[in-house]
């Protein structure tokens, strides 16, 4: 495999008032001095808490939002501060299917309109070569030619995302960023909906960001795995590594919540480990920023900030304790 995207120390900080009437501004480190890679062809699974930052991350790296620091290297090019027409060329080749599939379409289109404006990004087309190409993506999705003409309230959630996911296909992306495309479906069809990307992956060798709470979910269709918590990546390694051997007592933690779940050499962990809410990101704890909610902290875990080291081949892990 040869590298698609490149993240080197990438952050997103917002500007926000903690008070009202003109209080000092302060900063919110929402991704902090990230870096890793996603391979051609591979699907990587970003998990964590909500507010951990996954999303901005997600939506940085397709420059729906504007990075701060870092660089974002797409396919050998740097695409961190371009604009205008080259930006535009980039999005053509990166996609984002949202997570709630209600908000996600304008009810006041009909699929064939919605759709159709992503294709127009492919350059003019008559409204035969136009109504071609949707009825062979709706096709693809599971869906007919004649759903072009409804609206999404005439839709189920489910047939809401895979129109998302036809909409973005529309214009033969390279990279799709799914920002939680199943957590607003009934538990029924998250599976459908994951096995859909699958297929659709194989057949147009798409290139995933997957984001997910469910870890089960993310290990189904992950080849890799990055772990995050408030704005820092804790762990990330191959699939099956990180599912079956975690490292960090955060990812440990997550796995513990998941029913059912006992992946080998995990700690014998108390089930009140994760006890707590995440820190807010206007106070991001000093040193390791687990170490307010974790039972192994140390007093070096509370004064210095562990950075990813290699555990092994394709396995790095940001713990003190680990070393």
């Amino acid at each position: 495999m040869s590298t698609l995207i490149e993240i080197k120390n990438l952050s997103k900080h917002f500007a926000v008032n903690r008070k009202l009437f003109g209080a000092k501004k302060e900063t919110v480190k929402a991704v902090d001095d990230i870096s890793f890679k996603i391979e051609k062809g591979e699907t990587f699974g970003l998990v964590g808490e909500s507010g951990c930052g996954k999303s901005t991350l997600g939506r940085t790296i397709i420059r729906m939002l504007e990075p701060t620091e870092g660089q974002i290297i797409y396919d050998g090019t740097d695409i961190t501060n371009i604009k205008g027409k080259e930006l535009k060329n980039i999005h053509k080749r990166m996609q984002i299917i949202f997570q709630d599939p209600y908000s996600a379409l304008d009810p006041h289109m009909t699929v064939k309109e919605i759709m159709s404006e992503n294709i127009s990004m492919l350059g003019k087309k008559t409204e035969e070569e136009q109504e071609e190409i949707i009825v062979s993506l709706l096709n693809k999705v599971g869906l007919t030619a004649s759903d072009m003409y409804k609206y999404p309230n005439e839709f189920s959630g489910g047939q809401r995302q895979r129109i998302g996911i036809a909409r973005a296909l529309a214009v033969n992306p390279e990279f799709i960023l799914c920002d939680e495309p199943i957590s607003a479906l009934d538990v029924s069809i998250q599976a459908q909906v994951v096995n859909l990307l699958s297929d659709l992956q194989n057949e147009f060798g798409l290139t995933y960001l997957f984001i997910a709470h469910d870890l089960n979910m993310v290990r189904h269709i992950s080849d890799k795995i990055g772990v995050m918590y408030l704005g820092k990546m804790v762990e990330i390694g191959d699939s099956d590594e990180v599912y079956f051997n975690p490292k960090h007592p955060y990812t440990k933690a997550l796995l513990e919540s998941v029913p059912g779940i006992e992946p080998e050499n995990i700690l014998d962990l108390d089930r009140d480990i994760i006890d707590g809410d995440i820190p807010s990101p206007l106070d991001i704890p000093r040193g390791c920023r687990f170490h307010t909610r974790c039972p192994y902290a140390t007093e070096r875990c509370k004064t210095e900030q562990p950075e990813l080291y290699d555990y092994k081949d394709n396995h790095k892990v940001a713990c003190f304790n680990c070393l």
